[in-house]
């Protein structure tokens, strides 16, 4: 069975060698068989196969605007995992109420002190009761990191709104495809969606982290695997057509 930590190296240098265009095409073959083998039979696929089989295919510029929703529970989900099967593309709630981008409303488009927020009542109810939020590298267990963690984003606002949001700023935006194809907020970058939603930022740049099991298998039905690569990599690039 592929073991894909044990020779992606040694990939990745063939991939970027001036190696002849065969040898190159032999090597995304092996990858690519070993990508649908993985999901034909586990279901699964690491998320490092994934990344050397389509690289910069994971990455896209979208309208922030399209991604209404995220997974309500993503502690759940296998991030080491590129293809999920199950239920949990049904178990979405809209971006616009999750914490972090209400806190950002408030902030920024209410003007509020931080002590007006809801999440500075949450994060402080939490610190009295001896069971403070941990958010990132912050625990929120004294009034001095509570305001801190106000800080950080604050500086991020600031520094986007300055510089712009392709700067290298920005962290990059987890997304994943669910089973009909539409695009969902996944880990790492919630703070940054939200301050391009509510500075009306037409572009942002996101990752694909994940695919849903049934989005896939519509994409590698059938026929030889040098055109099936090719036709999930459309599939990544024309998500919105």
């Amino acid at each position: 069975m592929l073991n894909a930590q044990s020779y992606s190296k040694r990939i990745k240098k063939i991939l970027k060698s001036p190696a002849r265009a065969a040898a190159k095409v032999a090597v995304w073959l092996i990858l690519f068989n070993n990508f649908v083998l993985f999901h034909s039979k586990k279901n699964h696929v690491p998320v490092l196969l994934a990344n050397l089989c389509f690289n910069d295919s994971l990455i896209l510029k979208i309208n922030p605007e399209l991604l209404k929703y995220h997974i309500a529970e993503p502690d759940t989900m296998p991030e080491n995992m590129f293809v999920w099967s199950g239920e949990w593309d049904r178990d979405i709630i809209p971006t616009e109420e999750h914490e972090k981008f209400v806190m950002i409303r408030e902030l920024f488009v209410e003007n509020k002190d931080y002590w007006d927020t809801q999440f500075y009542s949450f994060a402080t109810g939490q610190m009295l009761k001896g069971e403070p939020l941990q958010r990132g590298n912050i625990l929120l267990d004294s009034e001095e990191n509570i305001i801190l963690y106000f800080e950080k984003y604050k500086k991020l606002f600031n520094d986007i709104k300055a510089g712009g949001f392709d700067s290298g700023l920005a962290p990059q935006i987890g997304v994943v495809i669910d089973r009909n194809g539409r695009l969902l907020y996944f880990r790492q970058g919630h703070h940054s969606l939200a301050i391009g939603k509510m500075m009306g930022i037409k572009k942002i740049t996101v990752e694909i982290r994940a695919v849903h099991s049934i989005w896939l298998s519509d994409r590698i039905k059938g026929g030889s695997r040098l055109p099936l690569l090719e036709s999930v990599r459309r599939g990544f690039k024309n998500l919105f057509d």
